[in-house]
This record gives C-alpha cells, structure tokens and sequence, in this order.
C-alpha cells in the first residue's frame, strides 16, 4: 500500500541548527523535503527505529535544477531529495 504524508516541519525559514523530530507512524522508506522561496539550502535526515539510529543523509536543494522563473512550471520552491531511509 502507498500513503503519502506532508508535514511542514517550521512556518518559517530556519538556519543551521534547527532540528526536528517526526514521528511517521508510518514505516516511512522514502523522503523527500520542500521549501519555499527559491532559495539553497541543505536538511541532514536518519531514521531512528527499534534497531537504532541509522546514518545521517545530507539532501542539497539548488533552485537552479527545477524549472526556469520564466517557464510556466515554475513554483517558486526548492527540493531535495528523495532518499531512501528504510529497507
């Protein structure tokens, strides 16, 4: 089964050092981060389950790999990702 979930994860542009735990409920694999305002940024991710913690992630978002400002595609956000946390 498929499910997907999105979660805004702070209601405002955060530095280094923000931190944030989620807490799925789900057996989450797969992740992907979004924000908006066009600009760089980077999010550090791991799973934390009963067997442990896993590896930090790093995920760079550069505005310059989505579409163009003039194209109609063009949504003023950034992504990184997706990784795979789980199995």
């Amino acid at each position: 089964m498929l499910e997907e979930r999105v979660q805004a994860l702070a209601e405002r542009r955060v530095g280094p050092g923000f931190e944030r735990r989620v807490e799925t409920q789900l057996a989450a694999q797969l992740v992907g981060f979004e924000w908006e305002d066009g600009a760089e940024g980077a999010v550090e991710v791991r799973l934390i389950d009963g067997t442990g913690d896993g590896r930090w992630q790093r995920l760079e978002g550069n505005p310059y790999e989505g579409p163009d400002r003039s194209s109609p595609e063009y949504r003023g956000r950034t992504t990184a990702g997706p990784v795979w946390l789980g199995s």
